[in-house]
């Protein structure tokens, strides 16, 4: 049987208050080394702890219906999860689309979460959005090893835009990129703006040697990709920064 969206959505929500789960959501990819100031608080919905469900479980829940998982119902499937925000979500979830449609959709679905939670409607899903990003600004613009660098993005939302993320990407001169991100549930026409405050600390991994670091922004719909509805780009900005000895 099916649980009343209402239902299962206040269910979920009260869990998410009681957790005090009112911060900004922070894409769960994100390092450690980024912290972010948002341009608004997130309130309490569903629709983040349906994306952070699907980005860290949704192998487990795969697993769990390739070895038979689903013989008990929803309950049975998501009790595979140990994490209990996110079993809880997913129980919430299952019981409100119906285990065989779950099923059907986290199966028949390529693994992006976003898209998913669009599909059982629980995340914004609009077509038509448009974003003009008006500065994209790194501050200081130069600092030594260990500076914490702030770059900071303002954009105009013009149009309504579906859910999707707000994406930075740091190019070393030399080693890999970072990538930092946090997740919009569609914003509505205005102007908006948040920072990312990176650690520029050395470690093995990033060593953060002296350069020219060059850094792109952008406000998606969906994953950034084209590979489902709802999906794409918005707007991207460059702008740079330099590490010094």
């Amino acid at each position: 049987l099916r649980t009343p969206l209402p239902m299962a959505v206040n269910k979920l929500l009260s869990i998410l208050v009681v957790c005090a789960v009112l911060v900004p959501f922070v894409f769960p990819f994100a390092p450690d080394r980024f912290s972010v100031v948002p341009n608004d608080s997130a309130g309490a919905t569903i629709c983040p702890a349906c994306v952070t469900l699907f980005d860290d479980s949704l192998d487990i829940l795969l697993n769990a219906i390739l070895n038979g998982g689903v013989i008990g119902g929803c309950s049975e499937l998501c009790g595979h999860i140990n994490d209990k925000s996110e079993a809880l979500t997913c129980d919430v979830l299952c019981s409100f689309v119906g285990i065989k449609e779950f099923v059907k959709i986290i199966e028949s679905t390529d693994p992006d979460p976003i898209y998913i939670c669009q599909v059982m409607k629980v995340c914004p899903a609009v077509n038509g959005g448009k974003v003009n990003i008006t500065s994209a600004t790194v501050s200081p613009a130069s600092g030594p090893q260990g500076a914490e660098f702030a770059i900071t993005m303002q954009y105009t939302v013009l149009n309504q835009t579906s859910t999707g993320l707000l994406m930075v990407e740091i190019k070393p001169t030399n080693g890999e990129p970072i990538d930092d991100a946090v997740l919009s549930e569609g914003l509505a026409p205005g102007k908006y703006d948040i920072t990312f405050r990176l650690k520029t600390t050395p470690t093995e991994d990033e060593p953060f040697l002296p350069g020219l670091y060059n850094v792109e922004v952008a406000v998606c719909a969906g994953d950034c990709s084209t590979k489902h509805p709802y999906g794409g780009i918005y707007a991207t900005a460059s702008t740079s920064f330099n590490i010094t000895r």
